[in-house]
């Protein structure tokens, strides 16, 4: 699996690292060249100068249905744009980092689904520290081998959340339909477009990549 930036943001830096660390192959694409040249000095991954919204450049690095690409400029409508292009070209993943949270509508509208608001997921999380709500058990869970998927409702899933045929013991937690969020039973029901999250144990998550697609996108 390799790993595609567009962009050189902290985020970027930070997560490339964090990549390499793993044994990932890393790319990074960007049209600022003297910000590639201090970033090769440091940095041991694929750099490529140019502008990753340009279909071209895409395709020059995507490679495979398992390739991701981060769209992680300090630019919000470049890092919308770059995913749509990268939607066009299959990459197997693409996700969309936004700083201004009025895009999230747009790109849900546009079927990027896979959207970070970074100042605002930090701000809720802040909140919940403030009022005393054990993030620490979160981490812990996650550090156990428990990780979240979300994925679209289609036509043929829509129905009583309890008939969703899950791999081990993945089960649906949560549904977003439109702005408001509601944690469900089995005897909820699913309608076409709902944003559903699911907990699930590592091991299973490519069971339902297969299951849903990438990330929930088909």
């Amino acid at each position: 699996m390799r790993a595609i930036f567009v962009g050189t943001s902290t985020l970027t830096v930070m997560t490339t690292r964090c990549l390499i660390k793993a044994g990932h192959d890393v790319v990074i694409i960007d049209k600022d060249e003297e910000r590639i040249a201090e970033l090769s000095e440091t940095l041991d991954c694929g750099f490529i100068h140019g502008d990753g919204s340009r279909p071209a450049v895409l395709e020059e690095v995507s490679a495979g249905e398992r390739d991701v690409l981060f769209c992680l400029s300090n630019d919000d409508q470049d890092n919308i744009i770059a995913s749509l292009v990268g939607q066009t070209v299959h990459f197997g993943r693409v996700i969309t980092k936004i700083e201004d949270p009025d895009f999230q509508g747009i790109c849900t509208k546009l079927g990027l689904e896979n959207v970070l608001v970074p100042d605002r997921d930090v701000a809720e999380r802040l909140a919940d520290m403030l009022e005393g709500h054990d993030v620490a058990e979160l981490d812990a869970a996650v550090e156990s081998g428990i990780r979240f998927f979300q994925f679209i409702v289609r036509d043929k899933d829509a129905g009583r959340v309890g008939s969703i045929d899950l791999p081990g013991q993945a089960r649906i937690i949560v549904i977003t339909r439109g702005d408001e969020s509601l944690i469900v039973d089995d005897d909820d029901q699913l309608r076409e477009d709902d944003r559903v999250l699911v907990v699930a144990h590592r091991k299973d998550i490519d069971k339902l990549e297969k299951r849903f697609g990438q990330l929930g996108i088909d």
